[in-house]
């Protein structure tokens, strides 16, 4: 018996500065057979969601540039709240960090993970 089968895992990893699109889909592809769901910020299940598709990212980025910093911080609220909703979910995590590149975002989830579990 496998002790994963039908669990949830939270893929945690860079977003903004660094694309983590593709591992996360080739997880979640080799996870597939064990009926692991995969928790894919990139795709998250809720019905209302708060998008974080390559044109939010550039949209923030432009209310950066032009000093917009409360729509910023308004959606990034909204994105942590949903992710650390996930993360709450999940059975276990899986984390691809790259040490050179910032991501606050991903200690955050690893540190709830360890404390809920």
């Amino acid at each position: 018996m496998n002790l994963l089968y039908k669990t949830k895992t939270y893929l945690v990893g860079h977003m903004q500065y660094l694309s983590g699109r593709d591992w996360r889909e080739e997880v979640t592809e080799k996870l597939a057979p064990l009926e692991i769901t995969c928790f894919n910020p990139y795709k998250k299940p809720f019905i209302k969601d708060v998008e974080e598709d390559e044109a939010s990212r550039q949209e923030m980025e432009t209310w950066m540039k032009t000093k917009q910093y409360d729509r910023v911080t308004e959606r990034l609220k909204t994105v942590r709240a949903y992710d650390l909703n996930l993360v709450d979910r999940s059975d276990f995590i899986i984390a691809h960090l790259v040490p050179d590149v910032a991501s606050w975002g991903s200690a955050e989830e690893i540190v709830t993970a360890v404390r809920m579990k």
